[in-house]
């Protein structure tokens, strides 16, 4: 960079600890420093810039301060710039301060830091949402979609995605089909994070599969035998950024991502086929069922008329057998010659009720 070339972003650090070594806060500063640059930003970093820091304080809109220990912030010239960074931003308002530590807890950030943003470089997304507030810290959305080639952008979307930060990743995918209305990444990319899905392999995840399957099957049913119905009527879940992405992409990138949809329409196809499979089956279990319930009322109604029969048959011998036995007491022992006619007579009745219980 020119000695004479403004600056946007401070870096400031401790660089070197007490035996002259690099410290940990150096190797997040290169890191963040790389990355800023990466996406165009114009950045003031003591190791690799050739200007002088008060300058360059002067200048900045954004002061990152930087650190993995509570000691560096008391450590010189550290302990200086980021004072000096802190006065300057108190002296001007459109001035911002952001503070990045590792394992240090807020207690241990100075008073004078931690009134302004803290960012936890432990996190995964730190790098991108700290890219993020700088940009809006440093440039308008617009200047972001005009100054920034579209590739960074795609670049810097897939970070997001990957950090799932898919509300960031749609407001840069907005900006470049802003800019660049036949963009087709950008479309798939807004596809992918409406979706709220990190990039390729998540399409393909048995969940997320299912998702669509069952959204799919709510909306037109399960039946999928029209093929020409089916891939018509998913195109309307799926929305118009993927169709614009297919429509605007070409060459390679065309046939990679036409065989990735066709994949994923596929395994979508399959998994409403197995929904409707499940209701078919379903349905057959509900008829078996009825028919076994039925069956087993059926079998309970002919227990109980068993049984009841076997009771009434029970009770008709029982009393039959007393009446014959009165009868052959009065035949024999009294000599009741009409008392024979009882027994033959009972004994017919009796054997005519049985028979008619049988049947």
């Amino acid at each position: 960079m020119s000695p004479d070339e403004k600056y946007d972003v401070f870096i400031c650090c401790c660089l070197t600890d007490e035996n002259n070594c690099t410290t940990p806060d150096r190797e997040y500063a290169d890191e963040i420093y790389d990355q800023l640059t990466i996406e165009g930003v114009s950045v003031y970093y003591a190791p690799v810039t050739e200007a002088d820091a008060e300058t360059a304080i002067s200048e900045a809109k954004v002061y990152l301060v930087i650190a993995s220990d509570e000691e560096s912030f008391y450590a010189e010239p550290f302990r200086s710039e980021w004072g000096r960074c802190t006065a300057e931003a108190r002296r001007n308002s459109e001035k911002s301060i952001i503070t990045c530590v590792k394992g240090i807890g807020t207690q241990q950030i100075p008073q004078e830091l931690l009134d302004n943003m803290v960012r936890d470089i432990s996190r995964i997304d730190f790098l991108t949402e700290l890219i993020r507030s700088v940009k809006k810290l440093t440039e308008s959305s617009d200047e972001v979609g005009i100054s920034t080639p579209p590739e960074k952008l795609l670049r810097r979307i897939e970070d997001f995605l990957q950090a799932e930060d898919f509300e960031a990743a749609e407001e840069y995918c907005k900006l470049i089909t802003e800019a660049s209305p036949q963009n087709w990444q950008a479309y798939y990319y807004l596809f992918l994070a409406d979706r709220g899905l990190r990039g390729e392999n998540d399409l393909f995840l048995d969940e997320v599969i299912d998702g669509f399957a069952c959204e799919y099957a709510e909306r037109f049913g399960s039946d999928v035998s029209d093929d020409e119905y089916f891939r018509n009527t998913f195109s309307e879940i799926l929305g118009n950024d993927m169709r614009r992405a297919l429509e605007y992409s070409s060459g390679d990138d065309r046939v990679k991502l036409a065989t990735l949809y066709e994949r994923f329409v596929s395994a979508v196809q399959d998994a409403v086929f197995a929904i409707e499979q499940k209701e078919i089956d379903g349905e057959e279990k509900k008829e078996l069922e009825k028919l076994r319930i039925k069956h087993q009322h059926e079998q309970s109604e002919r227990a109980a008329i068993k049984l009841k029969k076997q009771q009434i048959r029970t009770r008709l011998l029982t009393y039959t057998a007393v009446i014959l036995v009165c009868l052959a007491v009065l035949a024999i022992k009294f000599g009741f010659k009409w008392a024979i006619v009882l027994i033959v007579i009972v004994a017919v009745i009796t054997v005519i009720c049985i028979a008619g219980l049988e049947q």
